[in-house]
């Protein structure tokens, strides 16, 4: 496959300007022409990922997506990257409004959609399949349902022929590619075999109870039949099916995260039997998973919880945790903790270091009781860094960081400040350190900016200068500073 490659790339550089590199199975795009080419020779499907190579987000990514691309490879789809760093592709990621990294697009016949898939391999391959062929499949045999049963939640609809409601299936199975896989059987024997009637529409899935009769109109009510359905009641959460709990219902559904220790790749703790006995009565109301709390240990610390285990908390949409703190975890109690926490009778817990006696430096420290009030409720443009003590990126934004908060000590309107998340709540999701949000004057109710370019003083400060609301946005540097910037340049 890198000879093809290679070869393709000699051809364009034998036709015109075009430049053309890649990795073993990812396409390397470097211009506006090569961008074009890459997109005009892959109408089927792509991906294409926008990155920075100081990126860490992107490092980590690359690996996944190399892997992906030669597994894609055998169905004759390519990937391809972006440097957006280069003067011969800004054009482009202007084009497409790449604002952080990285940034996946997915294209089809040419034209870009916004990428709602994960960030493993597995899962970019099942996103680019899944949009390649029809979205609804024939049904040879009984173990044809079966296996696609065993990776994903799969739905057939069972009936004669492709009359009636198929067209209404289709439909919804078009616009939940990535929710499930769709069959049609008009095979009365196959539905016996498989424990379904016939005619009907039926969901199959690896969890629970394995066959689930849908009895509804499918145009109205078969999507959230299988939104509801593709969750087991109580199952193990982890990198390959955390966003798809993190997304589930609108406002997203609490999540109970039940720490336990696994035996290999999986648990025995008998609390997951325990908490599998009352889940039905939380349907819909509560996420319920349990989660390698040996493995995930400095997460789940980030949720209040100790290494004692097993150990349960209820996260909500707003961050805030309820801790689960009966001695015993029987059903009676796991009930009742259940059932305070839907009524609002819990109440929650915040993480937080003592507030700081003094304040006074340029960098000003928050902490979980003091981030409504210097933050959120604070009138001003407030820039947040989420960091931990351990973390080496953290470390060395430091200084950098340090000089930002001199540079904006004397602006009354922007305030550099910063918080140990290992230590602290705070009412935004945060995934990895350092962590850098923007909380803008005037819009404290809507999601944060994040930061994503080069962590040095001098691109935050233009960032902050750019995105910054509230009134004047002048930055001073020192005299000192100014002549180490003049010497530089000599």
């Amino acid at each position: 496959m890198k000879v093809i490659l290679s070869v393709l790339c000699l051809v364009l550089l034998g036709l015109s300007s075009v430049r053309c590199e890649s990795t073993e199975f990812v396409v390397d795009i470097t211009d506006e022409d090569s961008f074009s080419t890459f997109l005009a020779e892959n109408k089927k499907a792509t991906l294409i990922e926008f990155y920075a190579p100081w990126c860490g987000h992107c490092k980590k990514l690359l690996p996944e997506f190399e892997k992906a691309a030669e597994e894609l490879s055998e169905d004759g789809i390519k990937l391809g990257k972006v440097d957006c760093t280069g003067d011969d592709t800004k054009a482009v990621c202007d084009k497409f409004k790449v604002r952080g990294y990285p940034t996946i697009k997915f294209f089809k016949d040419e034209e870009p959609q916004e990428y709602q898939g994960g960030r493993v391999s597995a899962e970019i391959v099942n996103y680019l399949q899944s949009r390649t062929g029809p979205a609804v499949a024939d049904a040879d045999t009984a173990d044809k349902i079966t296996a696609a049963a065993a990776k994903k939640v799969t739905v057939v609809i069972f009936q004669k022929d492709k009359t009636g409601d198929f067209e209404a299936f289709t439909k919804v199975a078009d616009g939940m590619r990535d929710d499930a896989r769709f069959f049609i059987s008009t095979d009365e024997a196959m539905a016996k075999t498989l424990e379904a009637e016939f005619p009907s529409v039926t969901l199959f899935r690896s969890f629970d109870e394995k066959v689930v009769k849908f009895d509804g109109k499918i145009a109205d009510e078969l999507e959230q039949f299988i939104m509801d359905e593709s969750f087991p009641l109580c199952g193990a959460i982890g990198p390959d099916n955390y966003m798809k709990y993190m997304q589930r219902g609108e406002p997203p559904l609490p999540l109970a995260w039940l720490a336990v220790k696994f035996d290999g790749e999986d648990s025995t703790d008998p609390a997951i039997a325990v908490a599998r006995e009352v889940a039905a009565d939380f349907k819909g109301k509560i996420s319920i998973v349990y989660i390698d709390g040996v493995k995930f240990k400095g997460h789940l610390e980030n949720l209040g919880l100790s290494e004692d285990l097993p150990g349960l908390v209820i996260t909500d949409s707003d961050n805030k945790k309820y801790l689960y703190e009966q001695d015993a975890m029987t059903a009676a109690n796991l009930r009742t903790y259940f059932t305070k926490f839907v009524d609002g009778k819990l109440e929650s817990h915040m993480k937080s270091e003592p507030i700081p006696e003094t304040n006074d430096k340029e960098v000003k420290v928050v902490v979980g009781h003091t981030f409504d009030e210097l933050v959120i409720s604070n009138e001003k443009d407030v820039l947040v860094e989420f960091y931990a003590p351990w973390c080496g990126h953290c470390k060395a934004l430091e200084s950098d960081y340090t000089l930002l908060g001199e540079r904006f000590a004397e602006n009354e309107n922007i305030v550099i400040t910063k918080v140990d998340a290992t230590k602290n709540d705070a009412p935004v999701e945060v995934q990895g350190f350092p962590t850098l949000m923007l909380f803008r004057s005037g819009h404290k109710e809507e999601a944060p900016l994040e930061y994503s370019g080069e962590r040095t003083a001098d691109a935050l400060e233009t960032w902050l200068q750019k995105e910054c609301t509230h009134g004047d946005k002048t930055a001073i540097k020192d005299e000192d500073e100014e002549e180490d910037d003049s010497k530089s340049e000599l």
